[in-house]
């Protein structure tokens, strides 16, 4: 049982519950509205929840709607276990810069739908970016909604963004051939001039052919340790631990074919002939940074004359685009790749052409 009733003094509303069996009998929620409209909505909507048991007054949410999106954020982080760092460093980073844009951190009620679309709309971010934002700031509000620091999740109003397809970008044989080198030859020529040193650079171009001829992430790669490279039955081992997991959540076991062997038998021999530890280490031996070693590709690929913005990922398209130009089934080479949906190989759909020409001669030229 529950009444509804305004405090006129203070102009506030109240949902007032009452159950002999608890103690308090009585439990006053406040509703946190101006208008009886939107009291009685709420009211209605709470006494639904208590009568299916989703909802109970004397166990309240912790929570205080006067939190700011900065703490939502934390709060929502607080209570999710398992999160990748990258994952909360993106929640962290988009909850401080919609407070950035809005100009002075004001409580999540505050938060208007018009604030929301300029943040996330901005003309001049790119259709990935939009779509990136308002996925995390909707998932962030929907938990504020849930914990009743909201009476509606205003992004509901606000059709999501799409993301404006492209073909992925990626390498023909000859290119990668051709780029290998320069990276090689740049390299050295650093070392010879005294502009690198110690392990400084020397894991660039092992790191570019692994992969590539393996197909992992660049997070994939650079967590990677010498234990989970197993030489003698052919496999490269994904595994998860407590400092990285996968994209996906699950581990994986690649094929390690010959060029990846001898790339990993090569850099072993000179970066750690003991292969014990990180398999990718710069100065001093320690694991690489991922964004550092993003950099130093971005600037030996802009130098090499590759397509403008190619990123270390577009590698990982290029192990693609091989795997699909030799004919292997978009459910295998999902597997290889890691990919959680095997739609993700749609995208390559075009490079199936000369395949498939193939395949009908194959068939009826014997």
């Amino acid at each position: 049982m529950a009444s509804l009733f305004e405090d006129k003094k203070r102009g506030k509303w109240y949902l007032q519950f009452y159950d002999a069996s608890k103690r308090p009998k009585m439990k006053k929620v406040p509703l946190k509205v101006d208008s009886r409209k939107h009291a009685e909505s709420l009211a209605a909507k709470l006494r639904f929840e208590y009568e299916m048991g989703k909802f109970d007054p004397w166990n309240l949410p912790k929570y205080d709607r006067a939190l700011t999106i900065s703490e939502v954020a934390a709060a929502y982080i607080g209570e999710r276990e398992g999160l990748r760092e990258k994952t909360v460093t993106a929640y962290l980073s988009e909850a401080k810069l919609l407070a950035e844009s809005m100009g002075v951190e004001v409580s999540i009620h505050q938060i208007s739908a018009e604030a929301l679309k300029k943040r996330i709309f901005d003309p001049d971010a790119s259709s990935a970016t939009k779509v990136h934002r308002y996925k995390h700031l909707n998932v962030l509000f929907r938990w504020a909604h849930k914990n009743r620091l909201l009476e509606t999740n205003p992004l509901d109003d606000i059709n999501p963004p799409k993301l404006e397809k492209r073909l992925p970008r990626y390498l023909s044989g000859g290119q990668l051939e051709s780029f290998i080198q320069f990276v090689e030859d740049d390299v050295k020529e650093k070392y010879a001039l005294r502009k690198a040193r110690g392990g400084d650079l020397l894991w660039l171009s092992p790191l570019i052919q692994l992969a590539v001829y393996s197909g992992m992430r660049r997070g994939e790669l650079i967590s990677l340790d010498w234990e989970d490279v197993d030489f003698e039955r052919g496999y490269i081992n994904v595994k998860n631990n407590t400092a990285f997991k996968t994209k996906s959540g699950h581990e994986r076991a690649i094929p390690m074919i010959e060029q990846a062997k001898q790339v990993l038998t090569a850099w072993g021999s000179v970066q750690n002939k003991d292969m014990i530890g990180p398999v990718f280490t710069g100065k001093q031996g320690r694991r690489l940074n991922q964004e550092m070693a993003s950099k130093r590709f971005r600037d030996v690929a802009d130098r090499a004359g590759l397509k403008k913005g190619f990123r270390f990922h577009d590698l990982r398209h290029t192990c693609a685009s091989f795997l699909v130009a030799a004919g292997v089934s978009d459910r295998i080479a999902s597997t290889i790749l890691g990919h959680s949906d095997k739609r993700m190989m749609d995208v390559y759909a075009h490079l199936r052409g000369d395949t498939l020409v193939h395949a009908m001669n194959s068939a009826f030229n014997t």
